[in-house]
């Protein structure tokens, strides 16, 4: 269990039919119940409030309950399906969509509305209980149809392009299919180029639908199997308290899903002799079908002597493992309570089983359901999210307590930490005050998941390192005083809570004596047109060269050495907090390069960058494709003819390289190729500016061989 999160006042509006939902884009995840909405950026560690009443406009009657989410990772959206009360002319469900991680963290959506009319329904017919699924290139929506007098008519599937829906200023258009001789529709998840759906026909008759998306239409086809005891609102699992938590439930398909060529669907099922078996508690009755000939496969159960299980949901990863969230409870010790199952090559026979959380009381109201979700985690991982929730300290709505779930095997541990390493300067005898030795990415974007060691490569104890950052990106730091000169590998262990650790290795350089400042000097921007006019904003970093800690209030001193200079706007500046002292530069009217010099007065660091002044406006010159670096034995090009190492950084000449037509001044930018051949470990490589600071983003990634 990587998360079980209660998500406390994050969901004020509480009801034992509570009806969550949840979907997750890495660490950003987004939770629905019936009147509310949450927010995570931590990957579900916290949540905050989102009001669905008034964060997206009203309509019909307003705003009524479920509210489902998914999200597809081709198009890079999550889809939050809000249902609204029917009115004289029916009622509105309402697909709103956000693009990728910061559309879900900003609460930014587009959206249109869902109206029975819409399926060629009479005015006053409207829709009820909503479920969404995903192939490849559309979005599915599953929904019940029932008369202004309330009386329900049919189901009806209505298929979407999600890249229409991924656009905010599209009008998306889909086809309807229904079927007036079913409960209702339930598609699955695992789906790609085919869309299966399923619904009870009889209670010895399952109807499964196959709808390609080629194709404009579904075909069906009638499976025959054992038959089961149909629930209506008639389950019986009183918990001790003796208050009913199946008194509401109904044999609805719950549950689709897709995997290794077969399909499967689940439904709550009530009490009772069924053939040669009994039951003392509603159950979980299950079918499966080979999707290819619709041939029934077998008859999956989920039950117990001692108490019900209820309102299944699963969904398939990316595997075709099987992950459940389901309820249970009844009988003279068990109150309402949630566990999770996973079907998988470790448990490949039947799902294996986790209490997730237990409840002390029932829903006084006879009540629970009417749904729970998994997903994929981020729509096609090995791992899964899901929601829960159990009733702590009272029976009423307002006990309820939501919880999300990400869940999984630790082989595929989803918060696992990469690292790369941090070399640094030291002087023997001094504290080296808080220094970095790794950086990493930790995909949870929730610092308490990780901690970390350091091994400071002198024989002296490894301690522990402090991890900080934001968002996904995180560094580790700590302090230390070497004894001696020389150069000592310094490793650094990063772990998650489950125990993935990333280890690397840098270099500390320890000398006998403090060396000068740093001075890093970076124009803004770099290139400028020789006008006279324009100008660029230099500015000069001042480090201490031990820590590389700012110095503040000291005074850089600028210089300007080129033929083609223009002007300083002053011929000094003072460093602030952070260790910057900035001053404008003016272009003069001559193309060419001018060289600024920074020298600080302090320890006497300096530093130095260059500013192309070129023709108003720049010109792109196309030139031969021409190879300036091959580093493969025996088809050398330029100073270099081994391979790149781990964390190996080469200089490479690119202005006036011999026959690349290049110039060697005048160019403020050109385009190169880069690729990379014989891998023998996953590595990345990144190409940048020589004097500016390595970015955190790699150009080339890849895996070993």
């Amino acid at each position: 269990m990587f998360r079980s999160t209660d998500l406390g006042a994050a969901i004020p509006t509480k009801d034992t039919v509570l009806e969550p939902s949840a979907s997750n884009n890495q660490n950003v995840v987004f939770y629905t119940t019936n009147w509310s909405a949450a927010v995570s950026t931590d990957s579900g560690a916290s949540f905050t409030y989102i009001n669905p009443f008034t964060d997206l406009p009203s309509a019909a009657a307003g705003l009524c309950c479920d509210q489902v989410t998914i999200y597809d990772p081709h198009y890079d959206i999550t889809v939050w399906e809000l249902q609204y009360l029917n009115d004289a002319n029916g009622d509105v469900q309402r697909l709103a969509v956000a693009n990728g991680r910061a559309g879900v963290a900003s609460n930014s959506w587009h959206y249109w509305d869902i109206t029975a009319q819409m399926f060629g329904f009479p005015t006053g017919d409207w829709l009820d209980f909503p479920r969404l699924a995903l192939s490849t290139n559309y979005l599915y929506l599953s929904t019940n149809v029932f008369t202004s007098a309330n009386s329900s008519i049919t189901t009806a599937l209505f298929r979407m392009p999600l890249s229409a829906l991924s656009s905010p200023t599209s009008t998306p258009t889909g086809v309807v299919v229904n079927d007036p001789a079913v409960d209702v529709f339930e598609p699955v998840s695992g789906a790609t180029d085919t869309m299966y759906f399923g619904a009870h026909f009889s209670p010895t008759d399952f109807r499964v639908f196959r709808w390609p998306e080629a194709a404009g239409s579904p075909q069906l086809a009638d499976v025959t199997h054992p038959a089961f005891n149909y629930e209506n609102g008639d389950g019986l699992c009183p918990s001790p308290d003796t208050f009913n938590m199946c008194g509401r439930s109904d044999s609805r398909v719950a549950a689709g899903w897709l995997s290794a060529g077969t399909l499967g669907f689940f439904w709550a099922a009530k009490q009772g002799v069924v053939g040669t078996q009994t039951f003392p508690y509603p159950y979980v009755q299950g079918i499966r079908i080979d999707a290819a000939t619709a041939a029934h496969v077998d008859d999956p159960q989920v039950f117990s002597s001692s108490y019900a299980y209820q309102y299944p949901d699963v969904a398939a990863n990316a595997a075709g493992h099987l992950g459940l969230s389901i309820v249970y409870g009844g009988g003279p010790t068990t109150y309402p309570s949630s566990a999770i199952g996973i079907l998988d090559d470790f448990s490949p026979s039947a799902f294996s089983l986790l209490a997730v959380r237990s409840g002390d009381h029932g829903p006084s109201n006879n009540s629970w359901g009417d749904y729970l979700t998994v997903r994929p985690a981020s729509g096609n991982g090995l791992t899964w999210v899901g929601t829960s929730y159990t009733l702590q300290g009272g029976s009423a709505g307002s006990s309820v307590g939501p919880r999300f779930l990400w869940f999984g095997r630790l082989r595929d541990d989803p918060f696992a930490p990469s690292a790369s390493s941090h070399d640094f300067n030291a002087v023997a005898g001094t504290s080296t005050g808080s220094v970095v030795t790794a950086n990493f990415t930790g995909p949870s974007a929730h610092a308490a998941d990780y901690s970390a060691t350091i091994d400071w490569g002198d024989g002296s104890a490894i301690g522990p390192g402090t991890v900080a950052g934001t968002g996904q990106a995180f560094n580790v730091t700590g302090s230390h005083t070497y004894s001696t000169t020389g150069s000592f590998t310094v490793t650094t262990a990063v772990s998650d809570a489950f125990a993935s650790t990333s280890t690397v290795k840098g270099a500390a350089t320890v000398t006998a004596t403090q060396a000068a400042n740093d001075v890093k000097v970076s124009a803004n921007p770099a290139s400028i047109s020789a006008d006279g006019a324009s100008t660029s904003t230099v500015k000069a970093i001042v480090t201490k060269h031990v820590g590389s800690t700012p110095v503040a209030g000291d005074t850089v001193n600028f210089a300007l050495s080129g033929a083609a200079c223009g002007s300083l706007g002053a011929p000094s500046a003072t460093t602030n907090a952070s260790g910057n002292a900035s001053v404008t530069y003016t272009s003069s009217t001559t193309t060419g390069l001018c060289t600024v010099t920074a020298t600080e007065t302090n320890a006497g660091g300096s530093g130095g960058t260059i500013v192309t002044q070129t023709r108003a406006g720049g010109t792109y010159h196309p030139l031969a494709p021409f190879r300036i670096l091959d580093t493969r034995p025996g088809s050398q090009v330029g100073p270099y003819s081994s391979p790149f190492g781990a964390d190996t950084a080469r200089e490479i000449q690119v202005g006036g390289f011999p026959g690349s037509h290049v110039p060697a001044s005048g160019v403020s930018a050109v385009v190169l190729n880069v690729t990379v051949t014989n891998t023998t470990a996953p590595s990345y490589l990144t190409i940048y500016p020589d004097g500016a600071a390595r970015p955190f983003a790699s150009n080339l990634n890849w895996t070993g061989g």
